[in-house]
């Protein structure tokens, strides 16, 4: 047995949840189909956002270190990309125009947000007084919502317009603002530290700019990660564990566990409520990290590639289709789509 940190990011700040993955193959989720895929030579595939249509990008390495970004059409076509003078390339999220928002970092280690079109063309950007730009996300009308960090060494968040305009902010007595995601209204969440051991809690945004700061009762820390188009925000806390949770846009919190698990992580929602993340499996030969699906309904079911050591989830789209990655036993990682 074999012992992983995976971590999740949000923003600049990155949570580390320990995994214990089995040597240990397992049986697959027989409710759904799975399709695995990778860009030519990789080694290491990280989808990280899929669209309405099922379009799919993130990054991946042919064993060099290095990211380069993908697109993956509907149809299986792999388009694979890099920002002009990348030496990593990051792609975090997908609209439904085939618009793609990330970062990148160039040979001085600097991190720069960019903006692909759907003919390719590539737009690098960074907020004024920016020493390093991240990008989490972008909606569907082309609003990118990320968080940079300044020469104070000060994360803050901000919204880039689709002409380029971009809108800062902070949340009140933070000492530190790092966005997650943004729905197609504009409605933005993410978390920020405080004063006080720089805790880690829960924000929401609307688009007048209104922030609603929040936590889940008895946690020690909130990271939301992703918000529907109904205002619905998924993440997870810890207590100390971690635990999923979905908040309401009447405040109202349902928390979560998959059945047998520990360090429940929920990522991403749909408009249907639908929810998708992974978390570790208590099962038989010492366990393995798993995805998971879990409807409005409450019912919840893995999402497991078969003979897989482990599997991440990371996305879902309208559809129900989940998209993120799987690792094999010789530990080479590919990327999955799963269809209901």
């Amino acid at each position: 047995m074999q012992f992983r940190a995976r971590t999740t990011r949000c923003g600049a700040f990155v949570f580390l949840v320990v995994c214990c993955v089995s040597n240990a193959g397992a049986a697959g989720d027989s409710s759904g189909t799975y399709t695995i895929f990778d860009p030519l030579d990789s080694v290491y595939t990280e989808p990280l956002s899929i669209n309405t249509s099922g379009a799919i990008t993130g990054f991946y390495t042919v064993g060099d270190d290095l990211y380069h970004g993908f697109l993956r059409s509907p149809d299986g076509t792999i388009t694979t990309f890099d920002p002009p003078q990348s030496v990593d390339t990051v792609p975090e999220s997908i609209n439904d125009d085939n618009v793609v928002a990330g970062s990148f970092s160039d040979s001085a280690s600097v991190e720069h947000g960019f903006v692909r079109a759907a003919d390719g063309t590539i737009t690098v950007f960074d907020p004024s007084g920016s020493i390093s730009t991240g990008v989490d996300c972008i909606n569907h009308g082309g609003t990118i919502a990320g968080s940079y960090t300044d020469s104070a060494g000060v994360l803050i968040g901000y919204l880039r317009s689709p002409h380029g305009k971009i809108t800062k902010f902070k949340v009140s007595g933070s000492t530190g603002t790092s966005v997650a995601s943004i729905n197609k209204s504009g409605t933005v969440t993410g978390l920020y530290t405080d004063h006080h051991g720089n805790e880690e809690h829960g924000f929401i945004r609307t688009p007048d700019g209104t922030i609603t700061k929040f936590d889940i009762a008895g946690s020690t820390w909130t990271v939301p990660l992703g918000i529907n188009g109904g205002g619905t925000v998924a993440g997870f806390y810890g207590k100390p564990q971690a635990h999923g949770f979905l908040r309401a846009p009447d405040g109202t919190v349902t928390t979560f566990d998959p059945p047998k698990s520990t360090n429940t992580v929920a990522v991403s929602l749909n408009d249907r409520e639908m929810v998708t993340g992974y978390y570790h499996y208590l099962g038989k030969n010492n366990g393995k990290e798993s995805g998971f699906l879990l409807r409005a309904s409450g019912k919840s079911k893995k999402v497991n590639v078969s003979r897989s050591l482990a599997t991440f989830s990371f996305s879902i789209n309208e559809g129900g289709v989940v998209t993120g990655y799987s690792e094999d036993r010789f530990q080479i990682f590919h990327g999955f789509v799963r269809t209901p």
